[in-house]
C-alpha cells in the first residue's frame, strides 16, 4: 500500500521484508529498537522512499496472484503425481 515497513523478526516476516532493502526489521520485544527504526524512517524520508519502491517490486514479483497461482498449481500437480499409491504403500510393507 506504499507505507513504510518497520517490523520484528518473527514468523515469516523476514521472508517478506528484507532488512535495509525493503523495510527495517528489529528484534522482537525490543521497544527501543522499534522506536529507533521508526525515527530513521521519519528522519530520512528519501532513503525510505527508495525502500518502498523496492518493496513494491518485490511484492509484484513474488506475491502477485497472476504469478503465484500458476506456481501453486504446478506444485499441487507435482505433489499429486508423487503421492504414494495403495500399491506402493503395500509394497513397502
Amino acid at each position: 500500500v506504499g507505507l513504510p515497513v518497520v517490523a520484528t523478526r518473527v514468523s515469516a516476516i523476514p521472508e517478506l521484508v528484507e532488512d535495509g532493502v525493503t523495510g527495517i526489521l528489529v528484534e522482537p520485544e525490543n521497544p527501543a529498537a522499534m522506536a529507533d527504526a521508526i525515527l530513521r524512517v521519519l528522519l530520512h524520508p528519501g532513503w525510505f522512499e527508495k525502500q518502498k519502491q523496492k518493496a513494491r517490486i518485490k511484492v509484484e514479483e513474488d506475491f502477485d496472484n497472476r504469478r503465484c497461482i500458476p506456481k501453486l498449481h504446478t506444485l499441487f500437480k507435482q505433489a499429486l503425481h508423487r503421492r504414494p499409491t495403495e500399491r506402493s504403500l503395500a509394497a513397502q510393507g
